[in-house]
């Protein structure tokens, strides 16, 4: 198991996150427990708004927050002075309540509800416009509220990636966002370009998740700028650029990432050459980095139950959590590294570790390396930090756990464990 950020282990073999040995987190909070690295989140906030700039165009870093949010991370991201974006009307509800910059929140989704729409305008985010009935609604709104929003057109782009189908989001057949190249998406540009509610900042366009290459990122901007110039020759002058995320993460060793420090400047310089020669003025350019911020400072700390060895021969950990606090190995076929943490002794052995809930695919990991697992011993996930707590749910009504976060040997709660009785607050009686 590859060891991110602070991890270590001490004297006693016991491994040390943020210099806080996991048995000290089992006695506090228990398990499952979401544990995040702080100054590992620190060091990539840190890096991201550090290389993602340019003295001649404003980069902007926009942290994608369906990945992992709360009060306390969105806090985080704002302390940093930083962006953030939302896709429903609970995400955004929540950095309201983190007190966040509302001109830096940009808010997504291909169905918002007039509900959420009237939210946005409430709070006068940002919002992505994905489709021409959203446009109209937030046309017409504007006109009864009296108001005037910044807003993003969200186009597809056609190019495809090397990933898994469920978040490739650019495909000419995806739900998200308009055709770029349409005679009616150009008809939409000019009637969002035309509203007096309704300030057009740019277009937005991210092409998937979990990308390895450079060149699509690269062909991103090419494809957005060209039509911004063709834009512009009629009549239509943009200022923003959004080129969406999907930076790949290192989950296992069969991941290569992108060495992103170096990339990202590229990135934001290749922006603005290419505005340079298509005669474009380009005041700012987003990104749009979820998992890349998050993934590799989570994991997520098991108690084993037992170990059973089929008639088979097939070799099982069974764990006190599962497919509720991380489904996606169910739903994408996704790759964790893992390992007992509370010794580093024995004999290492193939395991397939399983969770506790009433299902054949829960499953966590079909083949995973452990040294001399047993009954009570404590098991670490690495890599869990994105798309698990904020893909968690009560299925066999198994309680959500606690995320903390540590740092410097000091250990906070960032979100608290439920309990039976949150389980069942909104249910009612006969």
């Amino acid at each position: 198991m590859k060891y991110h950020g602070t991890m270590k282990r001490n004297d006693q073999g016991v491994l040390e996150i943020g210099g806080v040995d996991v048995m000290r987190l089992k006695e506090t909070y228990g398990t499952p427990l979401y544990v995040y690295d702080g100054q590992l989140l620190d060091d990539t906030l840190n890096m991201f708004k550090d290389n993602f700039k340019h003295n001649k165009i404003e980069g902007i870093v926009a942290y994608a927050s369906k990945a992992f949010l709360n009060v306390m991370m969105a806090q985080l991201v704002h302390e940093k002075e930083m962006s953030i974006d939302v896709a429903s009307g609970g995400e955004l509800y929540t950095v309201y309540k983190a007190g966040f910059d509302m001109n830096r929140v940009y808010f997504h989704g291909n169905n918002k509800t007039m509900e959420e729409l009237e939210m946005a305008l409430d709070l006068g985010c940002n919002v992505i416009v994905d489709n021409d009935i959203e446009a109209d609604r937030l046309i017409d709104l504007t006109q009864k509220m009296n108001r005037v929003l910044n807003v993003y057109l969200r186009v597809n782009p056609g190019i495809d990636v090397l990933t898994h189908d469920y978040i490739k989001t650019s495909k000419l057949d995806s739900k998200f966002g308009v055709a770029l190249e349409s005679d009616a998406t150009f008809d939409l540009i000019s009637k969002l370009y035309a509203s007096e509610g309704l300030n057009l900042l740019g277009l937005h366009a991210h092409i998937g998740s979990q990308i390895f290459q450079t060149e699509p990122f690269f062909e991103n901007v090419n494809v957005l700028l060209k039509a911004y110039r063709e834009l512009k020759d009629r009549g239509i002058d943009l200022s923003s650029v959004n080129i969406g995320g999907g930076f790949g993460v290192y989950y296992t060793q069969e991941d290569t990432p992108i060495e992103l420090a170096g990339f990202l400047n590229e990135l934001i310089h290749h922006v603005y050459q290419k505005s340079l020669e298509l005669d474009l003025e380009l005041s700012s350019v987003i990104i749009e980095p979820g998992r890349s911020i998050v993934s590799n400072a989570g994991s997520t700390l098991y108690t084993i139950g037992g170990v059973k060895e089929t008639l088979a021969g097939k070799s099982y950990v069974f764990i006190d959590g599962g497919m509720s606090d991380n489904p996606r190995v169910a739903l994408y076929q996704a790759l964790y590294e893992s390992e007992v943490v509370n010794k580093n002794e024995g004999e290492v052995k193939d395991y397939a570790i399983a969770g506790k809930l009433c299902e054949s695919g829960d499953i966590l990991s079909h083949h995973t390396l452990l040294r001399n697992p047993q009954a009570d011993d404590l098991l670490l996930m690495t890599s869990t930090g994105a798309y698990t707590f904020s893909m968690s749910s009560n299925y066999n009504r198994m309680l959500r756990p606690g995320v903390v976060i540590v740092r410097d040997g000091v250990h906070r709660e960032m979100v608290r464990r439920q309990s039976f009785e949150d389980l069942v607050l909104g249910d009612l009686s006969l």
